[in-house]
């Protein structure tokens, strides 16, 4: 049902309402407003039954007075509500204000049901005192969030600490670290910088605060059709987070503060705010859970300095969720190949994002790549270990949109034998772990055997030799499918059987398998018959030998001396034996 202000006064006229103490309550009857500000006073409606409705209406507004009601009409309880004042001009003013509420009956005459409706109306008093604030000039201090011109550039305040403020240091050109300087009538001196963080901090010494320029104030007032601005502070929105936003004024961007803005969408009205003082006049509403829009509808009309007319603004920001996917980075396709690290850098959305780079770090060392416009990027290496890389954005103050730290736990192999080129002692062969990279090494089977053949029965020694050394293994050995003993490198055998023998060393991780073949033959007999031309013709040389020779030696003669204590000489042929 709705009711019109004018069927309200008409109720109140002739008087076919009932006057009662009712459900609205005010929390206060007095309310202080700053001259063209804003001021709230917040209400209740209390005790209303499922037939019963509510109307709050402000009657008789005194000039120079603005006043709106965050709700009006009322089908069921509701707690806080607000009413807001503003107004251009100091003075003392008093509001009226008219609650009806109105019950219906219904009531069965004959087979026809009539609603009737019954009104209760409660007058209520509101007295508002606009007054002109105390003025404040730069040397009175600033607070954290303010915004200062600092040599025309205008800084946000970061912090502030007794006569220490620190700021954005983009905003101050003309001091050098450690120098003071004079800016605006004021002694800037800077006392220490973050570049990290792109903060300065500066020590600010007092001034007296300058006389009011009432011509100027005037001139101000003479403007007319200005309107004020809305700036985002922020490119998106997220749900149940505030959006932040300045209120300028559109020629000349000069921040207008105390300014009542609304805020609404498709899907209806969002919330009002009265934006700080100048010269930071921020404002900030925060967007409902529910806010499905990409859109608000934005109201400029209460607080607004002579001469400024209400705006209505269309703004269109992107939601959070896709403003983060749009703008964070993501590393992809990132692959170890030898020496080289190579990948992609994308979106969330998997397109390629301008103004970032790719940045490594192994150990103490950090390396920036940059990328191509494909949004590839690659780089060599040549230690292996931990390697942490990371994809950001160079044109965001902020982290918030760099790609995750990605691990590589790199182990550089070039000849791919399972050996970390620091350790693989031949990097470019191929080799095994157990020789620290490099190829297996060969090994010589050794039998000492002076007489250069192996007779059945005999025992004989041999050595596995690496390069000139005995090779330093205990283990087993393979002699024609038998397993011998090696110890220290060396072995020894003694064949039973002629044949031939297969000596077979079968290697391990570190050397190569080796082999020998030796012939072994029987024990040599001299009763062989193999053997007897062999002998006789040893006897026949014999038999000759003494025709020859035998002859001689009995024709010798030996002759005495006389006596036989003389001393005499010995001759005898060669081969025979002595007489004595």
């Amino acid at each position: 049902m709705v009711v019109m202000r004018k069927f309200i006064l008409g109720i109140l006229i002739f008087g076919i309402v009932q006057i009662v103490s009712a459900d609205v309550f005010l929390y206060n009857t007095t309310v202080k407003v700053p001259v063209n500000s804003y001021g709230i006073v917040e209400f209740d409606v209390n005790n209303l039954a499922t037939n019963e409705t509510q109307i709050v209406l402000l009657q008789d507004i005194p000039d120079h007075v603005y006043v709106g009601l965050s709700q009006n009409f009322f089908t069921t309880n509701k707690l806080g509500n607000k009413i807001f004042i503003f107004s251009d001009k100091v003075g003392n003013y008093s509001l009226n204000l008219t609650c009806v509420k109105t019950k219906e009956h219904a009531v069965q005459v004959g087979n026809v049901t009539i609603i009737n409706e019954t009104h209760e109306v409660e007058l209520k008093n509101l007295f508002v005192r606009v007054y002109t604030p105390l003025q404040q000039c730069f040397s009175g201090g600033v607070k954290e969030g303010d915004i200062i011109d600092v040599g025309g550039k205008e800084v946000v305040v970061v912090s502030v600490f007794s006569d220490k403020v620190t700021f954005n240091i983009s905003g101050l050109t003309n001091i050098e670290y450690h120098k003071c300087g004079d800016v605006d009538n004021s002694k800037l001196c800077v006392e220490d910088v973050f570049p990290d963080f792109d903060l300065v901090k500066v020590s600010i010494k007092a001034i007296e605060c300058p006389d009011i320029d009432i011509k100027k104030t005037e001139e101000q007032k003479q403007k007319k059709n200005r309107k004020v601005i809305i700036k985002p502070l922020t490119e998106t929105y997220e749900r149940g987070k505030d959006f932040v936003f300045r209120t300028l004024d559109n020629e000349t961007n000069e921040p207008i503060g105390k300014v009542f803005v609304q805020f609404g969408s498709r899907e209806g009205y969002i919330g009002s705010v009265v934006t700080e003082e100048a010269p930071s006049a921020i404002g900030r509403i925060t967007i409902p859970e529910d806010f499905n829009s990409s859109t608000l509808y934005i109201t400029i009309s209460g607080g607004l300095p002579e001469g400024y007319n209400s705006s209505f603004t269309i703004l269109n920001l992107v939601p959070w969720d896709e403003y983060k996917k749009k703008n964070t980075l993501t590393l992809v396709d990132v692959k170890v190949e030898g020496n080289e690290i190579s990948g992609k850098v994308t979106n969330l959305n998997g397109r390629v994002i301008e103004n970032s780079k790719v940045i490594i770090e192994f150990e103490e060392s950090r390396e920036e790549i940059e990328i191509n416009e494909d949004g590839k990027f690659s780089t060599t290496i040549n230690k292996s270990g931990k390697y942490m890389i990371k994809a950001i954005r160079t044109d965001k103050e902020t982290s918030l949109f760099d790609s995750e730290w990605k691990e590589l736990n790199i182990k550089l192999d070039k000849d791919g034998d399972g050996v970390i080129d620091e350790e693989d002692r031949c990097p470019e062969v191929k080799g095994v772990e157990a020789n620290e990279g490099c190829p297996k090494e060969e090994v010589v089977i050794v039998i000492e055997n002076p007489e250069g053949k192996f007779v059945v029965g005999e025992k004989y020694s041999g050595r596995i030799m690496h390069g000139n050394e005995t090779l330093d293994f205990d283990g087993e050995i393979i002699i024609k499918g038998s397993k011998v003993k090696v110890k220290n490198g060396e072995f020894s055998f003694k064949p039973e059987k002629e044949g031939s023998y297969e000596i077979k060393f079968e290697g391990n991780e570190k050397y190569e398998s080796e082999s020998l073949r030796v012939e072994v033959v029987g024990k040599t007999n001299i009763f062989n018959l193999r053997n007897i031309g062999t002998i006789i013709l040893i006897i026949g040389c014999i038999i000759v030998v003494y025709s020859i020779v035998g002859p001689k030696l009995k024709k010798q003669r030996v002759r005495l001396p006389r006596y036989g204590r003389e001393k005499f000489e010995e001759t005898k042929p060669p081969g025979a034996q002595s007489i004595r």
